[in-house]
């Protein structure tokens, strides 16, 4: 009997180890909270930072933090492990880390021109916006999904720190992005807000269940509210994560090799195309929140994953 108590009390232990208060232990590298996507309830979570890159090992990764992001020489994020980051290096051999990237550039082939993650054009007499994305030579109107899913990054690569196998992540739809933004129901009525997060500008978006009462936050689900409406500090910001919260930085944007922007603004991709050589984005800056944005599929920009819940 002594025995059988013993095995008893370990297992509990373990199991109160590898539960939350949900009775769900969200997935290696992501958030731990619960997003609706759709009328029909699925929830996903997202990802602890956004997409990086290192072209000399083919390996991916999220950023430590959520407020991380890499720009340029100037607005690179240094690690403490030496780590080196620098958009305006990206190229097929480059040994730092890189997180703007063309549209459905996951390094599969989809049959189009630019389809590795390091790919850009530096011909500035030309936009080739159609050279990216899915294609069957000659039709562009596929999105990042059935035939052609391998072309997002969370589908086809393993992240190294979100779980490294394949099929485990993924883009959101253009349709999800509105849905998360503007019509999902939340236990508060709060969805997102701006903020300025350990001194990076961007914007939070909430979880379903989160509860007003956790911490104290203005100007909430106004799209042309300023990033300084919320200023948190590292504590600040332990708290909203620890409850759910997600941060995406305004990490700028890319064209061919030239950074800008970092800090200031920022668009992440969907899965879903626009046009020839449009694609559909979330994006933001003070003034303008666009959950079904658009922009060139040549141009770099962030990538945040999310992965459905089971």
């Amino acid at each position: 009997m002594k025995k059988l108590s013993i095995i008893l009390a370990c297992v509990l232990v373990i199991l109160a180890a590898c539960t939350k208060e949900n009775g769900v232990q969200p997935p290696e590298g992501a958030i731990d909270g619960l997003f609706t996507i759709n009328d029909n309830g699925d929830q996903v979570y997202f990802s602890q930072g956004n997409l990086q890159y290192q072209a000399s090992t083919n390996t991916w990764r999220f950023a430590e933090n959520q407020w991380d992001f890499v720009g340029d020489s100037v607005w690179g994020t240094v690690y403490e492990n030496g780590d080196k980051c620098d958009n305006s290096q990206i190229s097929s051999d480059y040994g730092g880390w890189i997180d703007l990237f063309g549209w459905g550039t996951s390094g599969w082939n989809n049959g189009n021109t630019y389809y590795h993650p390091w790919n850009y054009e530096m011909d500035d007499s030309q936009d080739h916006g159609f050279g990216y994305g899915p294609t069957d030579g000659s039709n562009y109107a596929f999105d990042l999904t059935d035939n052609y899913v391998y072309s997002d990054w969370g589908v086809y690569n393993a992240i190294s720190n979100g779980g490294n196998r394949r099929h485990q992540w993924r883009t959101l739809t253009s349709d999800e992005w509105v849905y998360v933004f503007n019509i999902r129901s939340t236990l508060s009525g709060i969805r997102y807000l701006k903020a300025n997060v350990n001194s990076i500008n961007g914007l939070v978006l909430l979880p379903d269940n989160w509860n007003d009462s956790t911490f104290c936050l203005c100007d909430v689900n106004n799209e042309e509210a300023l990033f300084n409406s919320n200023v948190l500090g590292a504590a600040d910001w332990n708290v909203l994560e620890k409850a759910g919260a997600v941060f995406f930085p305004a990490a700028g944007g890319r064209y061919k090799n030239i950074v800008s922007e970092e800090g200031t603004f920022c668009n992440y991709w969907s899965s879903t195309h626009l046009h020839r050589d449009g694609a559909n984005c979330m994006g933001f800056a003070e003034g303008y929140v666009f959950p079904n944005g658009n922009t060139t599929r040549n141009y770099g920009r962030a990538v945040r994953l999310v992965q459905d819940a089971q």
